[in-house]
């Protein structure tokens, strides 16, 4: 849909439907079970439709909570205008998803934010919703999705939060053009291979093979990529 246009039913389904596609990357790597059938899925999807199409969607979040119900890894989808700025690229190739220690995962919750006119739709709803409660995070970073940019057109745009209990210890081992180098992970032999370009650095932190560098650690269809990059 453009800026300046209502939007149709067609194009809500489409946008929600690219919500379902991005959360179920995590849903099934931790095993959350976040809509058990498919007509759980369809009453979310109905209820989220009938927000963005009212113009009454900010975003929508899934939150991995620890065992003091902190908030430890956080997917945020957001949406508002189209935002074709800059090359809509998608480095991890459509997986995004952080390497956390699934043993930290205790509960989820899915979060929504309004914009105040439920007032609209309020008798069309398929669930009962309710007030949600304001966790604390734990001491983390964030990084921009830019998979949930590309999918879109950039009408939706994605953030992830993570908790400093996924940061991970890399030595750099090769470098390649000016863009970007490859590490390995200390002490996870069985990450060998760590690709790590300069977007995804911390401005005047050095790549030179030797330097130890701090970093999340993503999964991704073209091998393990780092986010959030810092030195050691």
């Amino acid at each position: 849909m453009s800026v300046n246009q209502e939007p149709t039913w067609e194009a809500v389904r489409l946008e929600i439907s690219k919500v379902k596609a991005q959360v179920q990357f995590t849903d099934r790597a931790f095993g959350l079970g976040i809509w058990a059938s498919k007509e759980d899925w369809e009453k979310w999807a109905h209820d989220l439709e009938l927000m963005r199409y009212h113009g009454d969607l900010s975003y929508f979040a899934l939150e991995l909570l620890d065992a003091k119900q902190r908030i430890l890894f956080c997917f945020r989808i957001n949406f508002g205008k189209q935002d074709r700025g800059g090359s809509l690229v998608d480095s991890g190739a459509g997986i995004e998803l952080p390497m956390l220690d699934r043993g930290l995962v205790r509960t989820h919750r899915l979060i929504v934010h309004q914009n105040g006119k439920t007032h609209l739709y309020r008798h069309l709803l398929a669930l009962r919703w309710s007030d949600a409660e304001t966790l604390a995070r734990t001491n983390g970073g964030s990084y921009e999705s830019e998979h949930a940019r590309k999918i879109t057109g950039g009408r939706q745009s994605g953030k992830f939060f993570v908790g400093d209990e996924a940061r991970r210890l890399l030595m750099v081992t090769q470098s390649g053009h000016l863009d970007y180098v490859f590490a390995k992970a200390i002490g996870r032999p069985e990450v060998p291979n760590v690709f790590i370009h300069r977007k995804w650095v911390q401005s005047g932190v050095a790549l030179h093979p030797g330097a130890r560098l701090s970093a999340f650690l993503i999964a991704t269809p073209r091998g393990v990529q780092a986010r959030g990059v810092q030195a050691a």
